[in-house]
This record gives structure tokens, sequence and C-alpha cells, in this order.
């Protein structure tokens, strides 16, 4: 048991276990619970104390978690005992007053106090019997108790007035007296307890209250912390929707910017070349369609245009190319059932003659002469490069690669690796018989949805028309 300071008395198992049976004869509880009791009783145990306490057979753990008192029974081999005790006799009040000495009327007195002291046995039905006039079956061992208090009452009477033994001379008081004053002990012992239960009862439902008290404030603090944290999620998802505002229009201004820019072009564009019946507008061939967007102006530009009109497919010569800001012109686009390709005509002096090399960086030569053009490569493969982007802003369609061609006019001869890379580099005055190979070692992958797709991309008008639908693209 735990040290009790200086003006409390130690305290025993005893005396444990005798406060716990008081608390639990009001209501079962925890172990917790009745530490927190035992406290308020001035018992201060610890946990394994109170665990052994409750380790006495008089306390049984219930289904519910919580202590309770045991209830008491009768071994079987006592009540079978108890039950074959043989009677003295049948005897009458008469006959048991003469047999204990007593009068009768001390056995009446006695009858009710022992049925409180000793209520193992049922003595006001004996009373009642005796009362009666018949003679009653009475045991020795309740005859021998009738006898013990008979004896035992001036012992207590001396005990209860300070005195070891009772004062010679005078006469015990009688057993009405007695009877009064036990009843008066009892009812003060029971004034006490329950002045006690109450007691304990108030600081239990202190303890509870405490212990509410404490719940509701932790349920408000994290209602206070989820509070918190919602206000923060909503500002993270305001601050999140501003910024996305502004993105969108400062991409709405950029496009905007664009656009202004190209129609100014555009105007400009149609203001300076010249006027031709074919110029904005399609024109059949026996093979497919050719739109141009602007005339051409070099001797290698025609060329490109006589032989483009004899490959099958749709072209646009002279078109425009839009990615963002960015801009880019390009010499022809051929769109055939098996591929798309972009076409980049360079012209080299007519005196320039002998073998042809164009590399990664670097001047175009000829003969080993530069004649200009430098970086063609990068700019061809940028021409392909914006017109694949049409991706980009229509998911649906599936252009796949475009091969970027570029081609030369003049009296030249190519290097036999010029024909390989994701650059092809060709002839212009060969270019239809170039393609055509180009084409024929490939399936059908372009679509008419596509192949329109990409001439809305190049801003050609009519491309949703059905003029296309004889030229071999794939329904999809």
């Amino acid at each position: 048991m735990p040290t009790p300071p200086a003006d409390r008395p130690p305290v025993t198992r005893t005396a444990a276990q005798q406060a716990a049976r008081d608390i639990l004869r009001i209501r079962p509880l925890g172990e917790r619970a009745l530490r927190a009791a035992l406290k308020a009783q001035r018992v201060d145990l610890s946990l394994e104390q109170v665990a052994d306490v409750l380790s006495d057979d008089q306390f049984v753990l219930g289904g519910d978690g919580r202590w309770r008192l045991a209830e008491r029974t009768i071994p079987a081999a006592d009540f079978l005992a108890w039950r074959s005790e043989e009677p003295i006799a049948r005897l009458t009040y008469p006959e048991l007053t003469a047999a204990l000495a007593v009068s009768e009327l001390e056995i009446r007195e006695l009858l009710p106090v022992l049925a409180r002291l000793r209520p193992d046995v049922d003595w006001l039905a004996l009373d009642r019997r005796l009362r009666t006039g018949a003679a009653v079956a009475v045991r020795n061992s309740s005859v021998e108790a009738i006898r013990e208090s008979l004896a035992s009452l001036p012992v207590s009477r001396a005990k209860q007035t300070g005195n070891q033994q009772p004062v010679t001379g005078q006469a015990p008081r009688p057993i009405a007296t007695e009877l009064t004053t036990f009843d008066e002990q009892r009812r003060t012992e029971d004034a006490a307890a329950q002045a006690a239960r109450s007691k304990l009862e108030a600081q239990l439902r202190a303890a509870e209250d405490e212990r509410n008290a404490a719940q509701l404030a932790r349920q408000r603090a994290e209602c206070t912390v989820r509070d918190l944290v919602r206000e923060r999620q909503t500002e993270i998802v305001e601050r999140a929707r501003r910024i996305r505002e502004a993105d969108e229009a400062k991409q709405r201004a950029t496009a905007e910017i664009v656009q202004n820019r190209r129609a100014k072009r555009m105007t400009s564009s149609a203001l300076t070349r010249p006027i031709r019946k074919t110029l904005l507008g399609w024109e059949q061939t026996d093979v497919g369609w050719v739109y141009e967007v602007g005339a051409p102006t070099t001797e290698g530009e025609r060329e490109l245009k006589r032989q483009l009109r004899n490959l099958p497919g749709i072209v646009v010569l002279n078109c425009y190319i839009w990615d963002g800001a960015k801009e880019r012109e390009v010499d022809a686009v051929v769109i055939h059932p098996r591929g798309i390709v972009t076409i980049e005509q360079k012209d080299v002096g007519r005196t320039s003659t002998g073998l042809l090399t164009v590399p990664v960086n670097g001047p175009v030569t000829v003969g080993g002469h530069e004649v200009g053009h430098d970086r063609a490569r990068q700019q061809a493969r940028l021409s392909a490069q914006m017109l694949a982007s049409v991706s980009h802003h229509e998911p649906k369609l599936e252009v796949g690669f475009i091969t970027a061609f570029l081609a030369f006019h003049g009296d030249l001869e190519l290097e036999p690796q010029l024909q390989r890379g994701n650059v092809r580099i060709c002839m212009t005055k060969t270019v239809a018989g170039t393609l055509e190979n180009y084409f024929s070692a490939r399936e059908s992958t372009v679509t008419l949805t596509v192949a329109q797709g990409v001439l809305r991309r190049l801003e050609v008008p009519g491309a949703g028309d059905g003029r296309f639908a004889t030229l071999g693209f794939h329904v999809g």
C-alpha cells in the first residue's frame, strides 16, 4: 500500500476492501472509476493495488467491464448439514420459557432483535406460530441462539455504558429498552451510511461532470481545428481560381493580338499580290485539288507548282502556319491518303553547278562553293513540326508523323546520303516522282477528317466541302 501522509493512518488491505465494498454496494464501477472513488474516500491506491484488492472472492467482474459485489450463498455441504439438524421437540411458548428459565415476555421481545441480528432463521415466523398456542418444532441451534442472546444482553449493555463489567447489584434493563437502544443505534448507522453514500454519489457526479467538460472542450478544439483547415482549403481553392482566371485572360489577350496581326498580314498580302483567277480559290486538276494562297515569285516555285499539279491528293501552295505567336510561310503542303508532307523550296543560281551538299548546320554548297540558305534543314523541319501541332489544338485528330521535304531548283547533282534523315532532300524538277515513290511505300493512314482538320489549321476556306470524297481518303 502507498505511504500515507503523516496526518493519515496507514491503509491496510482489509480497510481498502471495506471501502471498496461500501462503494460497490451503491453501483458497479470500473477499476479507474473505483480508484477515483477510493481516492475521494482518502484511500489513495495505484491501479495495481486496486487490482489486488479486487482479487478477493467477494468481488466479481461483470460482462460490462465493471466490478460488483459477489452474491453470498450457503455452501452445499453446510446447507445439507443445516437441513439435517433434528429439533429437540415440539414446544409451546410455556414449554420454551420453562426450558430457557425466562419469561414469555422476554422471549417475545428478544425474537424481533434476533430477526435483525441473525437473519438466517425466520424468528418472526417462529414467534407467530408460538403465539397460536400450538407446539412448534424448534432446533437445537435455535434454542442455543436464544440462550446466547439472553446471556449476552447484560454484557452488551455494560459495553455501551463504557464499563468492562456490569455494576454489582444493578439490575439489567428490560429487553424492550434494549431493543429501543438497538433500533436507535441502527438508525444512526443507517443515517451515517446514507450520508456517506450521498457524499460518494456527489463526488462521482462531480468527477463525471469534470470528465464531460473535458470531453466537450476537446470536441470544441477539434471543431476549431477543422474550421481552420476548411478556411485554409477555401483560400487555396480561391487563389487557384484567381490564378486560372488570370492565365485565361492572358491567353485570350495573346490570341487576340495574334489574330489582329494575322488579319493585318492577310490584308497586306492580298493587296500586294497580283490578282489571278485561281488566287484564294480552289482549282481542280486531273488527279486532285490545288489551292494557292499566293502566286509563285521565283522560277523554283513555278516549277514546284507544275510538278505538284500532277500529284494525287490535296496541294496547298504558299500558305502560312501559326502555332500560338509563331508564324511561318510554307511553300507547299501535300495531303495524300498515304501521308502528309511539307515542302520547302530553295533556288540556287543558274551558274551554280556540281555536287549539292546540305549540312545539318551551316550554308548549302554546290561544287564546294557556298550558295547561301543557312540552316535550310532546320527551316524545313520546323514547318513540319508546326503543322503537326494541330493535334495539340484538336486532340481528336491523329495527324501522325509529318515528313519534311527540302527541294532545290538548279543544275545540281545530289549526294546519295541526302536521301536519308528526318528531312528528305530532292530536286524540284523531280519532286512529283519522289513523292509518288514515298507515298507508294506507305499504307493509307490519313482519313478525310484529318485532311479537313489540317486544312482548317492552314485557314483554307471550303475545308468541309464534299469535293475531297473521291480522292481516296478513308471516312473517319
